[in-house]
C-alpha cells in the first residue's frame, strides 16, 4: 500500500581548493623569528633570591623595623591613654573638692553664721546705747 520513496541525490560540484604553504625559512633566520614573537628572554637558571639578595635583606630588614615601630607605636599610645585617663579622675575629684569649699565658704559668709560665732566664740554682742560713741567730721 504504502510505497517507499525515492531517493533524491543531487550532485554538488566541489572547487579544488589551494592552499598556501610559507615559503621555508633560512637557517640563520629561524632563531630572529622565534625572538621576534617572544617577549620576554627567559634565561635557562634564574635565581632572583642570589642576584639581588641585599635588596632582599634591605627590604626583610625594613619591614621588621616597621613592624617594631608599630609595636612601640601602640605601646606608646596605650601607656600615654592610662595616664590620660587617671589625670583626668584627678581633675574631677578636684572640681568636686572644689565645688564643695565654694559650698562651704557660702555656707560660712552668711550673716547668721558670722553673728552666732561672733556671739560663741568671740563673746560680742551689740552694745548698750549710752557704750555707743560717735565720731563726726
Amino acid at each position: 500500500m504504502n510505497a517507499p520513496l525515492p531517493l533524491l541525490t543531487t550532485e554538488v560540484p566541489v572547487a579544488p581548493v589551494e592552499v598556501a604553504v610559507p615559503p621555508p625559512v633560512a637557517e640563520t633566520e629561524k632563531p630572529q623569528a622565534a625572538e621576534a614573537g617572544r617577549l620576554v628572554d627567559e634565561p635557562a637558571e634564574h635565581d632572583p633570591v642570589g642576584q639581588n639578595l641585599g635588596t632582599v635583606l634591605v627590604l626583610v630588614l625594613t619591614i621588621l623595623a616597621t613592624g617594631v615601630g608599630i609595636v612601640w607605636s601602640k605601646h606608646q599610645s596605650r601607656k600615654l591613654f592610662v595616664e590620660l585617663q587617671g589625670l583626668q579622675k584627678v581633675r574631677d575629684d578636684l572640681d568636686i573638692e572644689w565645688n564643695q569649699l565654694q559650698l562651704e565658704q557660702s555656707t560660712l559668709a552668711t550673716e547668721s553664721v558670722i553673728d552666732q560665732a561672733a556671739r560663741t566664740r568671740l563673746d560680742m554682742g551689740i552694745p548698750a546705747p549710752e557704750a555707743v560713741i560717735y565720731v563726726i567730721r
